[in-house]
């Protein structure tokens, strides 16, 4: 059910994000995803915690994924770049993974 909440709520996310809206959901995303850490973490019974990743799904869209495209947008001459350093700054937060 998570994902399926993410796919249908994503979608006029991005068509919000182009018409302006931008940094109010990556504002909005970045509060959803944080009440959502708290609602999973201290869930006790399993609708909390599918409530929880309901809500985790289309925050993180909004909250990451506008974040990346912003620092995209920010400078297209250094698009290449910057989604380098997008990359590797994912790859040392998950310092377990092997590159």
């Amino acid at each position: 059910m998570p994902i399926i909440v993410g796919n249908l709520v994503e979608a006029p996310i991005g068509i919000l994000a182009d018409r302006g809206w931008r940094r109010r959901l990556i504002l909005s995303g970045g509060a959803g995803f944080a009440l959502a850490m708290a609602v999973i973490a201290g869930a006790r019974w399993y609708w909390m915690l599918l409530a929880g990743f309901a809500l985790f799904y289309p925050a993180s869209g909004a909250f990451v994924s506008l974040a990346q495209a912003s620092l995209m947008d920010f400078d297209p001459t250094r698009r290449q770049s910057n989604m380098a350093r997008w990359n590797f700054a994912g790859r040392s937060a998950r310092s377990s993974d092997p590159l």
